[in-house]
């Protein structure tokens, strides 16, 4: 994935579409939950979704924050950004060691879209017993510039 950068600006000349178009557009959407996810051992939406509008050629950066997260029983924590279809776009696996111990969660992944609408959502489930994502969940999207 190479990126193609921006011209170096110098005085007097003119600003073009072209060069404007070069730079990041930046924030394109945002989902939050204020409250918790619930966790249990099948695959299910945690109640944050974003959709957006892509543009060809351009790269797309999702990030997933959540302050913590905690499980029942000791075991593997899986959260997903997926598509609509429940297609797994990246993943992250935490290991929690149970009882009142918690961790934070963040997924960071760049990748280039087809154009026209994108929806994306969180899904998560842990290996054993319920776990539990604590707000406030927050998914973003954000255009970083031209592939």
């Amino acid at each position: 994935m190479a990126i193609a950068p921006n011209t170096t600006f110098v005085s007097g000349a003119v600003l073009t579409a072209a060069q404007m178009n070069a730079l990041p557009f930046g924030i394109v959407a945002y989902g939050t939950l204020a409250g918790n996810a619930g966790l249990t051992t099948t695959t299910g939406d945690l109640g944050v979704s974003v959709t957006f509008t892509a543009i060809a050629n351009r790269y797309y950066k999702y990030t997933f924050f959540s302050n913590a997260a905690n499980a029942s029983a000791a075991g593997t924590m899986e959260t997903y950004i997926t598509d609509s279809s429940n297609n797994i776009k990246t993943s992250m696996n935490l290991y929690v060691i149970g009882g009142a111990f918690y961790s934070f969660q963040q997924i960071s992944f760049i990748t280039t879209e087809t154009a026209g609408s994108i929806t994306r959502k969180l899904r998560g489930k842990v290996q054993t017993g319920t776990g539990t994502i604590f707000g406030p969940l927050q998914l973003w999207v954000e255009d970083i510039g031209p592939a």
